[in-house]
């Protein structure tokens, strides 16, 4: 066979290339290009525009699309044109099918032309597939000599199918995509609406339960300043040594009560997140002599030595939260009594400056109590939690000190822990962090605390305004006690017309009444003294059961000078009476 002329073969191929161009050129225009739209097309937009391409390229008569079903068994004819040609198209597929054509259409990557005679329109099948998968089959007739057909045309109407498979497999995927968003949106629509309806119950079961905390920490506190008040005004009087004993008893177990509330109230403030730590000028020896003095009375009574040492080299002039401080070392220094039957406990404070600004310190509470082992150690700061039920049996407690300890030492950024073998004792400590001190002023010797040996009748005119008749009574007796007797008004309106009409030296002053409170009877009076242009300003000091720092804070507000939460010490009441009492016998004689 001789070789192919060079010039006819470079003829043919420049005509094939011709070809193509124009075939493109067709199918494509710039105004209509292949499969793109706007939006989201469904199936039908989809093989609506095929159609319009094939037809380009092809004069057909009829063209059909089947889609393989979910289940990939079955092909349904979806979309025919003419629509009039559906069935024809169905029987089309269906004999082709029967007679294994479809088969083995499905099994060429080009179209399958079969000659059609007088009866029958020549057919075309092309399987419409994507990356090796079979989405569908498409079916056409046409009545033009099959021989015309030529290679390019035939590459053409592969490449729009391929196109074809593409942009429906593109479309399936987005529709589930979107459904999938939607799906999603809807979701995260739904568990938005719940979070901010678990916010708001959140929320107002917050405010609900401050709100019981408060309610309760009055009521609670008001009969037990009836009960703590009356106990230590009887202490005072002429008793037999078993009627001193049961005073002592009555006193004893009504403050062991509120430290329970006490601890309540502080649980709940940090539990959300209310506790707010003072920073304010204290000295370390003097909180620890206090409190040393305070639990040596309860060692004596089961023969235990009460021993405290600072070092020397241990700052002691510093600034923080005293309050708390004392508060942590009391629920320490007390549980190490309760657990200790013999021996001692020692309280040793080591530290030293860390800085010209600020000092380190490590606080040890040992005893020879009954020890606790490395399990119980573990869950010992947990809230509620006692080393075991029968500890609490017989040592009884909430399991509240110790969380509330380490609580209260975490937000002063300190450290706390417990180091103890079973019948060995135990060494409670915690470290601190504090700042030092630096402008330390002399305490006057008449600024100290009175000690109760050292009570002397006090003078002056006093405005007690309260509305319970036990609260009247506890403070009667007590002020009675100091030498004073007072005037009282059982509500604030009453006390705003007492104070208009009368001289007062101090007034005591009821925060809850009915009528007007303590808050609006405390502004009347101020704003009368303003008014008035009074050169005396009266000390109004707020003797209230409600004993959160934002009430305090409320009493100072309102123009009030200081704040005695019930129930009624008497120490405290008197050291607050003579204070003020003797400012006012210094500014009187000033005036004069």
């Amino acid at each position: 066979m001789s070789a192919p002329d060079s010039s006819n073969n470079d003829q043919y191929m420049t005509k094939m290339y011709s070809q193509l161009i124009d075939a493109l050129h067709t199918i494509a225009t710039p105004d209509d290009v292949l499969l793109q739209f706007d939006g989201e097309p469904d199936t039908a937009m989809i093989l609506d525009a095929v159609w319009l391409r094939i037809r380009k390229i092809m004069s057909l008569n009829e063209m059909g699309f089947l889609l393989l079903d979910d289940d990939g068994l079955d092909f349904n004819l979806i979309y025919c044109q003419p629509e009039k040609a559906f069935n024809h198209i169905n029987r089309i597929s269906n004999t082709a099918i029967n007679e294994g054509t479809f088969a083995w259409a499905l099994n060429q990557n080009r179209a399958v032309v079969l000659h059609g005679d007088e009866a029958h329109l020549s057919r075309l099948f092309h399987v419409v597939a994507i990356r090796g998968k079979v989405i569908g089959m498409f079916v056409a007739t046409f009545d033009f000599d099959t021989d015309s057909i030529n290679e390019t045309t035939l590459g053409l109407l592969s490449i729009i199918l391929l196109n074809c498979a593409n942009t429906i497999e593109a479309s399936a995927l987005n529709m589930k995509v979107r459904e999938q968003n939607e799906a999603l949106e809807t979701k995260i629509e739904e568990r938005t609406r719940q979070l901010a309806i678990e916010k708001t119950r959140a929320e107002a079961a917050s405010i609900a339960k401050s709100n019981f905390l408060a309610t309760m920490s009055h009521e609670i506190r008001t009969p037990m300043n009836g009960v703590l008040g009356m106990a230590q005004a009887m202490a005072t009087t002429e008793l037999t040594e078993e009627q001193q004993l049961y005073v002592n008893t009555i006193i004893d177990s009504g403050n062991s009560l509120l430290v329970v509330i006490n601890d309540i109230l502080d649980f709940s403030k940090i539990e959300a997140g209310k506790m707010e730590l003072e920073n304010v000028p204290f000295n370390l020896n003097k909180i620890t002599t206090d409190i040393v003095s305070l639990f040596r009375s309860k060692a004596s009574e089961k023969n235990i030595q009460l021993i405290y040492n600072i070092e020397e080299s241990c700052p002691t002039d510093l600034l923080g939260d005293s309050l708390r401080i004392k508060q942590v070392l009391q629920n320490l220094i007390s549980n190490a009594i309760k657990f200790t039957e013999q021996g001692s406990i020692k309280i040793t404070i080591s530290g030293s400056a860390v800085n010209n600004n600020s000092a380190s310190l490590m606080v040890r509470i040992s005893d020879t109590g009954i020890g606790i082992d490395s399990d119980a150690q573990e869950k010992l700061f947990s809230d509620f939690t006692q080393v075991d039920s029968s500890t609490t049996r017989k040592f009884g407690g909430t399991g509240l000190g110790l969380a509330i300890c380490k609580q209260l030492i975490t937000l002063m950024q300190g450290e706390i822990g417990v180091n103890s073998l079973p019948g060995q004792g135990a060494t409670f400590w915690f470290t601190l962090n504090l700042n030092l001190n630096t402008n330390i002023q002399t305490t006057e010797p008449h600024d100290k605390p009175i000690l109760p040996n050292q009570l002397t009748p006090l003078t002056g005119s006093i405005l007690l305004v309260e509305d319970n008749l036990v609260n009247q009574l506890v403070a009667k007796a007590l002020l009675e006690k100091f030498g004073l007797i007072p005037d009282i008004a059982t509500d604030g309106l009453q006390a705003v017309q007492k104070v208009s009409t009368n001289t007062y030296d101090l007034i005591l002053m009821d925060c809850q009444m009915p009528v007007l409170d303590g808050f609006e009877a405390t502004r009347q009076i101020r704003k009368n003294e303003i008014e008035n242009k009074k050169n005396q300003h009266i000390p109004i000091v707020a003797l209230t059961a409600n004993a959160h720092n934002k009430d305090r804070e409320r009493c100072l507000a309102v123009g009030m000078d200081d704040y005695l939460p019930k129930p009624i010490v008497k120490d405290d009441l008197y050291n607050l009476l003579a204070q003020y009492l003797k400012q006012q016998t210094t500014n009187k004689q000033q005036i004069s």
